[in-house]
């Protein structure tokens, strides 16, 4: 019943997210690693970012009305990440307005 246990080792991974059109750093971009389904991290407000993850992640950066991007880190701990805006992905917003309406108004007879 012998198994090998391997520690996977953690790097301090440091950067910045600015944008692809006039170059200033972006806030509150969304961190994801490949390791987890969650966010590890969020863009300060300069754009500057410091997170903890295997050496052998893959980081998505995510942004509202952005393109998201991955990054395969590959043994780097200093990342500059540029995002581009995403023009079509406000055709996919939906915004929701709350009010009284009967069921009748609101799908017809």
């Amino acid at each position: 019943m012998g198994g090998t246990v391997s520690a996977q080792t953690l790097i301090s991974v440091k950067g910045k997210v600015v944008d692809k059109s006039d170059g200033n750093g972006i806030p509150a971009v969304t961190i994801m690693a490949s390791t987890t389904t969650r966010a590890i991290g969020m863009t300060r407000d300069d754009g500057s970012f410091t997170v903890s993850v295997p050496d052998n992640a893959t980081l998505t950066f995510k942004y509202l009305n952005y393109k998201n991007v991955t990054v395969k880190l590959n043994g780097k701990n200093d990342l500059k990440v540029v995002m581009a805006e995403d023009r079509t992905s406000l055709e996919d917003i939906v915004v929701v307005g709350y009010a009284q309406k009967t069921k009748e108004t609101v799908m017809g007879r």
